[in-house]
Order: C-alpha cells, then sequence, then structure tokens
C-alpha cells in the first residue's frame, strides 16, 4: 500500500470506521496514490494530505471520497467514483481527501474522524504521531 501505516479510524461516536489507515503525504507518495492496484482492500482506507481534490486515471475500480477540513471533520463525501475522473469538493473548508472502498458506508458531514494507536487517539491529519 501506497504511504505509511497510521493505524484505524473511528467516528465521534467510538465506532469503528476503518481498521487500517494509510497515509500518503508527501507529493510522490500523493501522485502514486492508489493507482494500477486491482483494488481497495475491505476496511481500508488512504488518506491524501494535503489534497483538496482528487483524479481517479489509472485506477481500476470505482471508490468512495471523503472530504475533510483541517480538523479531521467530514465536509462533504462523494459515492462510487469511476476510473477517469475529476473530482473538485467545492469548498474552500477541504484540506485532505480519504479514499475508501465503496463497499464502506460513508459517515454524516460534520463527523470528526479520529486515527486510533497503541499509544492513544490522534487527530486524522497528525502526522507526527507515528507507529
Amino acid at each position: 500500500m501506497t504511504g505509511w501505516y497510521a493505524g484505524q479510524v473511528e467516528t465521534e461516536d467510538g465506532s469503528l470506521f476503518l481498521e487500517n489507515l494509510y497515509v500518503a503525504d508527501n507529493w510522490w507518495t500523493r501522485f502514486w496514490g492508489l493507482q494500477f492496484r486491482s483494488e481497495l482492500p475491505a476496511e481500508t482506507g488512504l488518506l491524501l494530505n494535503p489534497c483538496n481534490s482528487v483524479h481517479t486515471c489509472f485506477m481500476r475500480f470505482p471508490l468512495n471520497l471523503v472530504f475533510l477540513d483541517s480538523h479531521g471533520r467530514v465536509v462533504r463525501c462523494r459515492e462510487a467514483i469511476q476510473s477517469w475522473r475529476f473530482v473538485l469538493p467545492q469548498n474552500d473548508q477541504v484540506v485532505a481527501t480519504l479514499e475508501v472502498p465503496v463497499s464502506k458506508p460513508l459517515p454524516a458531514n460534520g463527523t470528526l474522524l479520529t486515527r486510533i494507536l497503541p499509544s492513544g487517539k490522534y487527530s486524522l491529519l497528525d502526522s507526527d504521531s507515528r507507529f
């Protein structure tokens, strides 16, 4: 998987949202993303940070997109984005994008997402807290 392993993701009500989160936080890992992969495993997501728009060129599968503000709060979601699309959330608050499988139900707008590590809970966008 592209990027570094960043733990699990839960919603503000304590529900587990993703079992496995990977973070792409430099130019190369954001550019490479999920291109040419055959699938995005269930319960796995890729956080592109910073990222306020997405392309699905060279993607072999559709995916759901969760656009986040600087606190890790959901600003907007887009479902089942097919290959060869360009997606702009049209919202100035968006600073990061979480790519998840289409099988994953999307959180409601306004939901705060948090990273869970053995050492505690962290902001979804805090790249200083790594394993």
